[in-house]
């Protein structure tokens, strides 16, 4: 072996870099590990999903964990998306999103008030009333817009949990969107 193999291998063995001329034609693409599906309509694992948007405090880890104690059921952990924003820009992007099939939408709501003063109970040391009910808002806001999003392909009334409250009872900032949730007149 000479001198120029022993150091390359030396180099190798300590840094794991390697020299080789320059216009060496470079090693083959390495084989993807996903495969493309052989028949895109019958090799899917999951042909309609069904995605559930909430605010925080409405029920959601409970109903995961539910959903995911059956066998036929996968329910991941859930996604805090409150500043999340889904812009369809491409042709590739409008692709992937068509090829999602029949997803379906659905949207648990709780009463307004009782998610600000649920969050406010949780930790009264981390926030006031207050600033639980502007906080809350900020979620219940993004789960309205994704609602118009979907609003054609929605079909009846979204599950509303939670108790009907006075209007005097509810906080000023929670009174716009507990009317659109139709809580309040």
């Amino acid at each position: 072996m000479n001198w120029q193999r022993k150091v390359n291998k030396a180099l190798v063995r300590f840094t794991g870099f390697q020299i080789e001329r320059v216009g060496k034609e470079p090693p083959p693409a390495p084989v993807p590990e996903i495969r493309r599906p052989a028949d895109p309509l019958t090799d899917r694992l999951l042909e309609a999903p069904v995605f559930l948007l909430s605010p925080v405090r409405s029920g959601s880890t409970l109903l995961r964990s539910i959903l995911n104690a059956h066998s036929a059921l996968h329910a991941p952990h859930e996604l805090h998306i409150r500043r999340l924003r889904v812009h369809l820009n491409t042709g590739l992007a409008a692709k992937a999103t068509a090829a999602l099939g029949h997803a379906r939408f659905l949207f648990l709501l709780r009463h307004p008030a009782s998610i600000a003063t649920s969050w406010h109970e949780a930790g009264p040391d981390k926030r006031t009333p207050e600033e639980a009910a502007l906080d809350a808002l900020r979620y219940m806001k993004a789960v309205q817009r994704a609602r118009k999003a979907s609003a054609p392909s929605r079909s009846g009334s979204p599950a509303r949990a939670g108790h009907a409250r006075r209007e005097d009872q509810i906080p000023e900032a929670l009174k716009p969107i507990s009317r659109t949730w139709g809580y309040v007149r």
